[in-house]
């Protein structure tokens, strides 16, 4: 095979990764607490997540909201693969599949 139609084929393999990232977002509705207080900053989280064989282990990764919004609670859970999540996945053949979540406090 021509090395410039195996440079083509890795440039479409890997756009149509990208273009089929995985994002899960789940907003929180904010309790009457919540609602009377400003919106003033907004804290945000960024955690790495280390999966394996293409995210079935571990089955299971709890965070403890106390942990980590403790006065005013959770607003937002947002997971998703970045581009270099993506790249490390690839180079893997997705035996390890890291993942970035976002928490955003109130």
């Amino acid at each position: 095979m021509n090395y410039k139609y195996l440079n083509y084929l890795i440039l479409i393999l890997f756009s149509f990764q990208a273009i089929l990232c995985q994002h899960a977002r789940v907003e929180v509705a904010p309790t009457l607490k919540q609602k009377r207080k400003a919106e003033t900053n907004r804290e945000t989280i960024l955690l790495k997540q280390n999966y394996y064989l293409m995210g079935l282990l571990p089955r299971k990764l709890e965070y403890s909201e106390s942990e980590y919004c403790p006065h005013r609670g959770i607003k937002e859970v947002h997971q998703y693969s970045s581009i270099t999540n993506i790249l490390v996945e690839q180079m893997t053949i997705g035996i390890y599949s890291p993942r970035s979540l976002e928490i955003v406090c109130h």
